[in-house]
């Protein structure tokens, strides 16, 4: 089967995945969905331990053309099961979810791999060696060639963003990720916009542009689009920053900062960053310095730390959780002896963040 038409079918699977597994698809608007993800070709697959992103890798002789994700989550969102079907089958993946947090489980969708994909063999029907197929015979046209192939299904749609006054041609998405932007496209976007998205990243290699471009039909329902799988994608680049995304069907443009690093195993990692730390404060003994506003930049999945140095090193004072941009307020304990107190706030990171510590905070507590 053609590489067009496994794609096919992975979308149609993948479009009737929250019917057949009792799921509700997640949607742009906060929906609380329900369940995990079905079975598919690889079974459920646990992911052990604290991890916020993982590599897949598709058996011999075989490709993924799409999956689902669930994760736990970050604050203020649901790590819900979401489905893709991918644009180009690939034969390895970083799988990391939308919303953020460590993964529990996926389930892959696999294909073959072609062996002649200009020439795809109906392995249905298998041509005799010795009985070559006459050329002056012509091919029914109401007749097709593959009768396994269906009809593409559309994705399952999300919530319409139109009102009274009509279609909301300024929808927003999510930003983007180190390793992809995912789309919620609306419900209600009229036909023949969403064909192409333009992400556009910095390099040490220099500029280039990603465009996804659909050439049959446009993209409706939740749509992932990882970036390495993009044959522009430059091969051996060590950091790059996403700064800028263009999607078919709004007005709105995503312009900003992802600053991203390639790991040891060629997988993408956020690069963490604190910001709005101070590094000196004078406080009264039996008083606390007061609380500090700091944003922590793709901090990851595991939590960010305030520490205070002891004698023996430092120490956890607190846990504290970052908003989903970031922000956070830093919250200190009473002095309870005169001299100075050391404090410092560290993002320990994940398989997909780097993690950061601040400068040390030096607190002068007198009488």
């Amino acid at each position: 089967m053609s590489t067009p038409h496994r794609l096919a079918l992975a979308a149609a699977t993948l479009a009737l995945l929250p019917v057949l597994g009792g799921l509700t698809a997640p949607t742009a608007q906060g929906a609380q969905p329900v369940g995990n993800c079905p079975d598919l070709d690889s079974g459920r697959v646990v992911v052990p331990g604290n991890q916020d992103q993982v590599v897949v890798t598709a058996p011999a002789g075989r490709t993924i053309v799409g999956y689902c994700l669930k994760s736990a989550g970050l604050r203020g969102t649901t790590g819900a099961p979401y489905q893709v079907a991918l644009d180009s089958a690939v034969t390895s993946l970083v799988l990391k979810h939308r919303d953020g947090g460590n993964l529990t489980h996926y389930s892959l969708l696999y294909a073959p791999v072609p062996t002649t994909p200009e020439q795809p063999v109906d392995p249905d029907q298998p041509v005799d060696p010795e009985q070559p197929v006459d050329p002056e015979q012509p091919v029914d046209p109401e007749q097709p060639v593959d009768p396994e192939v269906q009809p593409e299904v559309p994705s399952t749609p999300n919530p319409p963003v139109g009102g009274p006054h009509g279609f909301d041609w300024n929808w927003t998405y999510p930003a983007p990720s180190c390793s992809e932007l995912t789309v919620p496209y609306p419900g209600d976007l009229p036909g023949g916009q969403a064909n192409d998205v333009n992400v556009r990243i910095s390099t040490d290699q220099g500029q280039r542009t990603l465009n996804f471009h659909r050439n049959e039909g446009t993209w409706s329902g939740t749509v992932g689009f990882p970036f390495a799988q993009h044959p522009q994608w430059p091969a051996g680049i060590g950091r790059y920053v996403v700064e800028w995304v263009q999607v078919g069907g709004t007005n709105y443009h995503w312009q900003g900062e992802v600053d991203c690093v390639v790991g040891d195993a060629g997988a993408p990692r956020a690069v963490t960053d604190i910001e709005g730390w101070r590094t000196t404060a004078t406080v009264r003994k039996g008083r606390a310095v007061g609380a500090d506003a700091v944003v922590v930049d793709q901090a990851g999945a595991d939590p960010v730390v305030l520490e205070k140095r002891t004698p023996s090193g430092w120490a956890a004072v607190r846990t504290i959780a970052p908003g989903a941009d970031g922000a956070a307020v830093v919250t200190f304990p009473r002095e309870t002896r005169r001299g100075t107190s050391v404090y410092r706030l560290r993002a320990h990171g994940s398989e997909s963040a780097t993690g950061d510590v601040s400068t040390a905070l030096r607190v002068r507590v007198t009488r």
